[in-house]
């Protein structure tokens, strides 16, 4: 049954709907991106922390194997290149070269040198689970370990060998050694070691090479309690506390004799921690997590977040403020001691996912079947996911088709035979009339009668014309005994829906050219020895080529319905959980290797590309081609999307900014704002996006991003203009729209208009003087200076004496009714500003720009 079961891992369910778009994937760079947010999280079994780095810290899950986090817990990655198994449990950094670290697994003890980017497994012939790994504290190259039912070991060259240390740990030659959780090398004298058993306390006063028993007054009615956690006090060595399945108990005298911490006496404790000089102390026990100032007075921790078995626990050694928990539903971290806590979880997920499925109707539902936590569904391709179990009896969920016609209605198979939702996920009811299957490997959906239904199970075929409502085998030609039969793959003919292939686990592959009445064995060409069939995928044009993954031999194609198959060479590996074909390129072929990832061919399968890189998970169990030209996968840490990233060039010269600026990444399809922003005294002279003028906009977005793109921003000096407007014989005149007046009118003399200028000069930013003995006018604005004289037909100009009219020597300043009249034009002009003049409406407009 585990045989089967595990082959049902390998189940590849694809609905080709949609096209990719391969030209526009292959012009641009690809990044694997996580799209796990709402899975279940792992169940975390240790952490450590880099004392050099507390951004940095190791995570060992049940089933996951290694995470890191380089950001305090904001966003994980797997690490297990190298790793043989998932099943981690403690995990060690070394203080000294933090890139050295060990981790204790159900297959041995592993070792990296590289800060976990590759693992490589050391000789260590121990069959039990390993349980604690300590690291001398001064010396990297010594290392401790305990074991379940071997006792202690020790290195003193990092690993390479082995030394047992159990001399003492048994009271008995004919007892087994105690299961040993936890071991404590003291600080302040390394030679003192303490390890928590399952049978109380053991010390050893010479680093290891001998032990004696230390539970007077833990043991308590002849019942000596585990102890998983041992802490010395960092002011008094011979002050010791050591967490129990009984609660926590204290020695005062190096562990002769301890006595119960009251408060915590029927607290199962399972770590022991303090910040710096122990000015807090943290506990974590079967229920959360307790702190205290004094190890008498105890408060319980957010009763609400972290009210959980505690797995580890461990403090930040730059900040004893951030504390972080490890529990069977992730990480949970505290920035405030210990008050709140809250889960950091991104990417820290152990889902393996069985197949995904998108809804045709409506790209953004996406549904995932995964092994163990049902089914779950996401309305906004993939950002957010959440459950849609409710009525399924089981969570074991292996393959879902959606109604072509109808994409409310939902049928999921599991370990439990098939269940169909009306509502789209919302529930679902059990449909399994007439199918005495209980595992659902595979299901298919006709494309044309969407109540024609085909589920692949552990006894053969079944079908359904009635949307699932009854079944009845349609196993002729498969099955021609009592032996079992496991269909892991069916798929239809999207071209002529009775013609039907079926995958099976030890029978090779089988074909019903109608509709399932009968079938018949297509295996010319796989060989002697038949392996399990994991994957059958049609070519969506041309339905005589159908290609095959298998456990074991590869993948191969047919070229004519399945008359006989050919071996597809030079494959990365003979286990092949999945292939599809692209279906607007039938050359183009993805596929997934065990342990190698996920891998395109552009030539219908000669060559093959490594697309895997950055995917810290490559055990691929589907994938699905989006219409968008994103590629999901499944991986055994949740599902990943290829995301196709292009490149906006920004850019922008003196006199501001464009935000982002340089060379910007932006996935496909996404949108993207370029602010731009002003340095003072500049104004936006032109924006160009690929050449073409935008004008002069503060900002721009990119939408539906689809290709490479470049902006570019010009800034120019800011211009400030005044204008002035007046009118002859109108005292009223006008500066930038806001009315003034003057002491006297303009009026026209000698064919020239002449004003009071000061009014005129000091609205343009200029200054104007008087001599009254001279009868001299001064005047400046900006780096031009002017003096005239009434009555003289010549002016001094910045250091140049110059006619005010050569053409009429009649125009001079003049007195008039008490007032200054100078001439306006020569003034204007002179000054830096320009003269217009209306002869229509007798108008002059000054205009004078100030360039900063």
């Amino acid at each position: 049954m585990k045989k089967f079961l595990s082959s049902a891992l390998v189940l590849f369910i694809f609905i080709i709907s949609f096209a990719l778009r391969l030209n526009t994937i292959n012009s641009a760079s690809k990044t694997w991106v996580s799209v796990s947010e709402g899975f279940p999280a792992a169940y975390v079994t240790d952490l450590c922390i880099d004392p050099s780095n507390s951004q940095v810290i190791y995570a060992a899950a049940k089933g996951g194997g290694i995470y890191k986090t380089v950001e305090g817990g904001s966003s994980w990655v797997q690490v297990n290149n190298g790793l043989t198994t998932f099943d981690v449990f403690p995990l060690a950094v070394a203080s000294k070269n933090p890139q050295i670290l060990f981790a204790g697994t159900s297959e041995g003890i592993f070792k990296s040198l590289d800060g976990a980017l590759t693992w490589n497994v050391l000789s260590f012939d121990v069959s039990m689970k390993i349980s604690i790994i300590v690291i001398h504290p001064t010396n990297s190259d010594l290392i401790y370990i305990g074991t379940e039912d071997e006792g202690i070991f020790k290195s003193s060259d990092s690993g390479t060998t082995w030394t047992p240390l159990n001399n003492g740990l048994k009271e008995y030659d004919f007892m087994g050694f105690p299961v040993v959780n936890t071991l404590y090398i003291d600080p302040s004298n390394p030679l003192n070691i303490y390890a928590g058993t399952s049978n109380g306390i053991y010390k050893s006063q010479d680093g290891g090479l001998n032990w004696i028993a230390i539970n007077e007054g833990i043991t308590e009615q002849l019942v000596t309690p585990s102890v998983y956690s041992v802490k010395v006090s960092s002011s008094s060595p011979s002050v010791i506390y050591a967490g129990t399945s009984s609660g926590v108990f204290k020695s005062e005298n190096g562990g002769k004799s301890w006595n119960k911490v009251t408060e915590l006496s029927e607290i199962k404790t399972r770590f022991i921690i303090g910040d710096k000089d122990d000015q807090n102390i943290y506990i974590g026990t079967e229920n959360g997590v307790y702190t205290s100032k004094d190890f008498t007075n105890w408060e319980k921790l957010d009763q609400g977040q972290l009210e959980k078995s505690i797995n580890g626990l461990i403090i930040d050694p730059s900040n004893s403020q951030t504390l972080y928990a490890a529990t069977s539903e992730g990480v949970f971290k505290s920035n405030n001691g210990g008050v709140s806590w809250s889960p950091t979880n991104k990417g820290l997920v152990n889902v393996t996912i069985s197949s995904i499925l998108s809804d045709p109707s409506d790209p953004n539902i996406l549904y995932a079947s995964t092994f163990g936590s049902g089914l779950y569904k996401t309305t906004d391709l993939g950002k957010q996911w959440f459950p849609v179990n409710d009525g399924l009896s089981t969570l074991t969920t292996f393959s879902t088709v959606i109604d072509p016609k109808n994409s409310q209605v939902v049928f999921v198979g599991t370990d439990d035979g098939v269940f169909k939702s009306i509502d789209g996920g919302i529930s679902f009811q059990k449909i399994s009339n007439g199918l005495s299957a209980n595992i659902i490997y595979s299901l298919a959906i006709d494309l044309t009668s969407s109540q024609l239904l085909f589920a692949g199970t552990e006894k053969g075929i079944f079908k359904s014309e009635d949307g699932g409502s009854s079944w009845k085998e349609a196993n002729i030609g498969l099955i021609s005994d009592e032996s079992r039969l496991d269909v892991l793959a069916l798929v239809i003919d999207s071209q002529n829906s009775q013609i039907i292939y079926a995958g099976t686990s030890n029978r090779g592959i089988f074909k019903s050219v109608n509709a399932g009445s009968l079938w018949t064995p297509i295996n010319e060409g796989l060989g002697d020895n038949i392996p399990p069939i994991n994957a059958v995928v049609i070519d969506p044009r041309n339905s005589s080529v159908i290609y095959i993954g298998t456990d074991g031999s590869g993948a191969l194609k047919s070229q004519n319905g399945g008359v006989s198959w050919e071996v597809i060479n030079n494959l990365p590996a003979p286990w092949v959980y999945a292939i599809c074909v692209d279906p607007s390129n039938s050359k183009t072929i993805f596929a997934s290797f065990s342990n190698k990832g996920v891998f395109r061919s552009d030539d219908a399968g000669k060559t093959w590309v490594d697309i895997s890189s950055g995917l810290p998970n490559k055990e691929i169990r589907s994938i699905l081609i989006h219409k968008s030209g994103v590629i999901f996968i499944g991986t055994q840490a949740g599902p990943y999307k290829l995301i196709t990233s292009f490149t906006i060039t920004s850019s922008a010269n003196v006199g501001g900014k464009i935000t982002p600026s340089g060379a910007v990444a932006v996935n496909s399809g996404d949108s993207k704002t370029f602010t731009i922003i002003t340095d003072s005294g500049y104004k936006i002279s032109n924006v160009k996006v690929d050449g073409a003028s935008q004008g002069t906009v503060s900002s721009y977005t990119f939408s539906n991003i689809t290709s490479d793109h470049a902006i570019s921003v010009t800034f120019e000096k800011e211009i400030t203009q005044t204008v002035i407007t007046l009118q002859i014989g109108n005292k009223i005149y006008i500066v930038n729209g806001a009315s003034n007046t003057l002491d006297s009118p303009p009026i026209i003399k000698n064919g020239r208009t002449l004003l009071p200028i000061r009014a005129v000069v000091e609205a343009l930013g200029g200054t104007v003087g008087w001599e009254e003995k001279t009868k001299v006018v001064e005047m400046k604005l900006g780096s031009n200076f002017m003096r005239l004289r009434i009555g003289n037909a010549n002016a001094w100009v910045n250091g140049e004496n110059k006619p005010i009219d050569p053409k009429n020597l009649k125009v001079v300043p003049e007195i008039i009714n008490g007032r200054a009249m100078i001439p306006l034009r020569f003034v204007s002009e002179n000054l830096g500003a320009t003269v217009d003049w209306d002869g229509t409406t007798k108008t002059i407009t000054i205009k004078y720009e100030i360039n900063d």
